[in-house]
């Protein structure tokens, strides 16, 4: 029982880094996908990350496919308007 060597910190470190990067990890992966939720899925992990169910759930929302947006444009309606 000495002193702790310089590695002990390191790796200590190094484990800290790992974790915090494992708990963020759906709100990492939404961010990166560039999830219309990514907001409510950085805190939904950050509120009940530590249940494990929250963890798992915003990990899957993190995964789902998000559908595209379509903009339907009537010509009609727009000529009408235009021609007011």
């Amino acid at each position: 029982m000495g002193t702790v060597s310089l590695w002990h910190w390191i790796m200590v470190l190094i484990m800290f880094a790992a974790l915090f990067a494992a708990y963020f990890l759906p709100g990492i992966i939404a961010s990166r996908r560039k999830h219309k939720d990514r907001a409510a899925i950085w805190l939904l992990t950050f509120f009940t990350g530590w249940t494990g169910i929250g963890w798992v759930v915003g990990l899957v929302w993190a995964f789902t496919n998000q559908a595209p947006q379509v903009i339907v444009v009537d010509r009609a309606e727009i000529e009408k308007v235009s021609n007011q």
